[in-house]
């Protein structure tokens, strides 16, 4: 029997049909004040927030469930669990988000990110009391973290169908974050060159540790492309070793409905950033 597979061809609709980073690309161009900057990427930072957890959360979810993913060829059957392979391809975005392999230290990706709103905190001088003004999530916002928590089942009692969505949630937010990033790296590079000199020159104290001030955006232009490739792996995994009761056909358009779902999230987030 032909092995079933996700290629590019049928996540192509649902990246022709998004929105999203063209909705972001718009919100950048509106940008018309220091606040208005500072409040988008306040925003934008908080509303990345959750995924370090998701994908960790989601992993686990995967690994634990020893007689969903089976190897069909192995004759041991208590040696035939696959999980822990397919997971392992979901944590490797979290290898990254929790430990950087880019600086000595090994931090995280919440902290470059604290480093680099801080930073631009301080480059227009603003205290500590406008800054959190500024960048106080909205109830749309609050709403959209909930729905970014759903697509990866945190708090959830996990069905089947809900982990196949969320291996396709996580591949359609990589491949999406990839040009987010570089999206938003091209507009501060254009239009704010001053803020990114400033900001690559200067070290931010985030705890009790100085911490570049653009890392967190230049590196995002980069690993983004890496982890989509290990999460289209993983959903590959899945499919390969799905041991379950549904059709193949079915499970596959599980995880596509998953990544489809991603595309409509971001495009709602990116709605309320300005």
């Amino acid at each position: 029997m032909t092995q079933l597979t996700i290629v590019h061809e049928d996540i192509a609709p649902a990246l022709a049909a998004h929105e999203g980073n063209r909705v972001f690309s718009n919100t950048l161009a509106q940008i018309s004040s220091s606040h208005d900057l500072l409040r988008v990427m306040g925003r934008y930072i908080y509303l990345n927030a959750p995924f370090a957890g998701g994908v960790a959360n989601l992993a686990g979810e995967i690994a634990v469930r020893q007689n969903l993913f089976l190897d069909p060829d192995e004759p041991i059957h208590n040696l035939a669990d696959r999980a822990t392979h397919v997971a392992a391809d979901i944590f490797y975005a979290c290898i990254d988000e929790f430990y950087d392999r880019s600086t000595p230290r090994r931090d995280t990706h919440r902290t470059f990110a604290q480093a680099t709103l801080k930073g631009l905190g301080q480059f227009y001088s603003l205290d500590s009391a406008t800054l959190n003004d500024l960048i106080q999530p909205t109830p749309d916002m609050l709403q959209d973290i909930q729905r970014i928590s759903d697509g990866y089942a945190l708090n959830h009692e996990l069905d089947e169908t809900a982990l196949l969505r969320a291996i396709g949630f996580h591949a359609g937010s990589e491949i999406l974050a990839d040009e987010e990033f570089r999206i938003l790296d091209a507009f501060l590079q254009a239009k704010y060159p001053d803020v990114v000199i400033y900001l690559q020159n200067h070290t931010v104290a985030i705890g009790d540790i100085a911490r570049p001030a653009y890392h967190w955006i230049k590196i995002h232009t980069s690993v983004e492309a890496d982890h989509f490739q290990f999460a289209m792996q993983g959903a590959n995994d899945a499919l390969r070793y799905y041991a379950g009761t549904q059709p193949l056909a079915t499970v596959k358009q599980q995880i596509l409905d998953g990544f489809a779902y991603f595309a409509e999230v971001q495009t709602a987030f990116m709605q309320h950033l300005l």
